[in-house]
């Protein structure tokens, strides 16, 4: 039986329900910090009386204080991550599509294509959002909202959800006279440009994605090679860029290392193999989602993308073996594939 092929990327002609503005427009970082404030003081009310009671019944029936701060403290938390999960993922898979906060706001929170979520993906995001962002160092994973293209933070990104608000009675009537004008001018339009690929599939459904084993091989291959390039350096500058004690590794040395990593990789992956050497080994490239060859600034953006997929434990990794088209949080971030070649 021959294998299922994997899905089209986005430039085989399916529209995006964002960009056409049919399902509303992405919610911006500030709207949704209101609508979290509202949330926050609707669970507060309810969180703080069963914590109260937990104090009460805890205080009187030990005499041990340090027992107790410890016993309330544990399930404290576990009352506001479970009253949380419960509050959000069940308003949120509802058809409403938010949190009482979200609707107070016009907001919803809908899947990456438009669609209602189901309970279970408003449980991983909810969970995301909960254990990983907090987790980046400087608020990164919630500051993500607001420079990133669709207004999404990490933990949209790990559940492939989007926050957009409803469109007013102005915005409604632009996004059908665009569409009405989209869908004239497409008629005489020609089919998208063919993918940098080459190949050049005949069907878009024919294109194959870079699996999480075969990107691991062709980074097995790149981190030795900058290993030998890092030992040349080291011989040239008379600075060990492997040192063990980080008394002697000084900040010099780091951007070095930093530098050529990043050097090594975007130039590279922005060239016209659009590939680093362990990836031409195995036959992959990087590409933009609509088949495109990639920018420097645009491979830039995914390399320094890959810090953030390892501060979360390296999950930002292990998505490209999870999601459909083997892509890891970085190539989320940057609007990119791993494609085979060949």
């Amino acid at each position: 039986m021959a294998a299922t092929p994997p899905p089209p990327p986005v430039w085989s002609g399916q529209a995006d329900p964002l960009a056409q503005g049919s399902v509303g427009w992405p919610a911006g970082f500030w709207l949704r910090f209101v609508a979290a404030l509202i949330d926050s003081a609707i669970l507060g009310v309810p969180v703080m009386i069963i914590v109260g009671g937990l104090v009460a019944a805890f205080y009187d029936a030990t005499e041990d204080d340090a027992v107790t701060v410890i016993i309330v403290g544990v399930l404290a938390f576990i009352v506001v991550l479970i009253g949380g999960w419960l509050y959000e993922a069940l308003l949120t898979s509802s058809a409403k599509s938010a949190t009482l906060g979200k609707q107070a706001l016009g907001l919803r929170i809908l899947h990456a294509n438009g669609a209602r979520l189901g309970f279970g993906r408003a449980t991983g995001r909810y969970f995301a959002k909960s254990l990983i962002t907090p987790n980046v160092p400087f608020l990164i994973g919630y500051l993500m909202a607001a420079f990133t293209q669709r207004k999404r933070a990490l933990h949209d990104f790990i559940a492939d959800t989007v926050v957009v608000r409803n469109l007013n009675a102005g915005e409604v009537a632009e996004v059908a006279r665009l569409s009405a004008a989209g869908i004239a001018a497409a008629q005489p339009a020609a089919s998208p440009p063919p993918p940098v690929w080459d190949a050049r599939p005949s069907d878009p459904a024919s294109v194959a994605y870079g699996g999480f084993w075969l990107r691991v091989v062709a980074y097995i291959i790149d981190a030795i090679l900058l290993y030998l390039v890092a030992g040349v350096v080291s011989i040239v500058t008379d600075e060990s860029l492997f040192a063990a004690d980080k008394a002697h590794f000084p900040f010099k040395t780091q951007l070095i290392s930093v530098v050529i990593g990043w050097l090594y990789f975007a130039l590279l992956e922005s060239s016209e193999r659009g590939a680093t050497v362990g990836k031409m080994v195995v036959g992959l490239r990087v590409v933009t989602e609509q088949g495109n060859r990639l920018s420097f600034l645009n491979a830039t953006g995914r390399h320094f993308a890959k810090y953030i997929s390892t501060l979360i434990l390296g999950i930002g990794f292990l998505m490209v073996g999870l999601t459909d088209k083997k892509r890891g949080l970085h190539d989320m971030m940057a609007g990119t594939l791993v494609v085979k070649n060949r």
